[in-house]
């Protein structure tokens, strides 16, 4: 098997031993085949729902005081990150999304433990790249993390909007980043990472409510049509079973009710089934926390990066 590796600024082609072949290769840690693993993740490390000139939402809760009540529960979140969106303050604005700035990272990062991992420079699909432009955005990116004090970014590769195929994964990305994130409903497993190290993440929708005859059961979310997300099967996700890596993903949330605009929701009543949002990057703080409350005390809740190095994965450029 062919590695890639670097010499100054010319590349070199090695053959990598043997040892390298597979994740599940002897040596990796025997008794992490007896741990379960959860990461609670967060895409593209939304602080908010933003209101007009990037003022605070009313009713958005920022993932910032989600951070600390996770904390507080003992559990780091690791972030996804984009470098095109992700200002040197504390904060920048994109439309209607407020984005967490490199200082609120590295505050979350001290304070917290947060991890991140890479989204790419860009925003984009580097499936429409040239090699050396793909190179450049998914591994070239690693460098403002090392930069900024993120020395274990190299954990996951984020494709943006799920945007990838195997080719990039295998020739690109696994040579610098341990796994390369798509969406699935299945859990990861250690002897299912392979070549060419694609992984799994469950990411959670918000949507129309779950009592049918109601006008919010009708309710058509944008980009795909989607019913909110039952508390009870996001807890039941948070509890992967020994020898599994479960990957929760969540984006923005919110508090209360707002039944006027474009942009609505309800989170009122202690009925989740009555909860309802028309974004599907929109979830219940209330619900989301109630989840992580019940993750058991037999998981670790730890960032792609701990899997890595607990299961034997290595990039060649880590």
């Amino acid at each position: 098997m062919k590695a890639i590796v670097y010499q100054g600024s010319h590349l070199v082609v090695v053959v990598a031993a043997l040892v390298f072949l597979v994740g599940s290769a002897p040596g990796a840690p025997a008794s992490a085949a007896s741990k379960s693993f959860l990461t609670l993740q967060f895409g593209r490390t939304q602080l908010a729902l933003a209101g007009p000139g990037c003022s605070a939402s009313p009713g958005a809760v920022p993932l910032g005081s989600v951070v600390r009540q996770m904390w507080r529960l003992g559990y780091a979140g690791t972030g996804a990150v984009a470098l095109d969106i992700t200002g040197q303050g504390w904060s920048s604005c994109r439309g209607r999304i407020r984005y967490a700035g490199w200082r609120t990272l590295q505050r979350w990062h001290h304070r917290y433990r947060f991890h991140l991992i890479s989204a790419g420079r860009h925003y984009t699909d580097v499936r429409r790249l040239r090699p050396s432009e793909q190179r450049a955005d998914i591994c070239g990116s690693l460098t403002a993390f090392r930069r900024h004090g993120f020395r274990a970014a190299w954990g996951m590769f984020a494709y943006p909007d799920d945007h990838s195929d195997s080719r990039v994964q295998q020739h690109i990305t696994a040579g610098c980043f341990a796994f390369g994130r798509t969406y699935s409903h299945d859990v990861n497993t250690r002897p299912g990472l392979r070549s060419p190290w694609f992984q799994r993440t469950y990411s959670i929708d918000g949507g129309a409510c779950n009592l049918t005859g109601l006008d919010c059961y009708r309710i058509v979310t944008p980009v795909w049509p989607a019913h909110y997300t039952s508390p009870r099967l996001l807890a039941s996700l948070m509890r992967p079973s020994v020898g599994q890596w479960r990957v929760v993903q969540m984006y923005r949330f919110v508090r209360g009710r707002r039944l006027s605009g474009a942009i609505r929701w309800n989170c009122r009543g202690p009925n989740w089934r009555g909860h309802w949002t028309t974004r599907i990057e929109l979830y219940c703080a209330k619900d989301y926390l109630s989840a992580v409350r019940s993750i058991p005390s037999t998981v670790r809740v730890v960032s792609p990066t701990a899997v890595a190095r607990a299961w034997g994965r290595a990039p060649v450029l880590p």
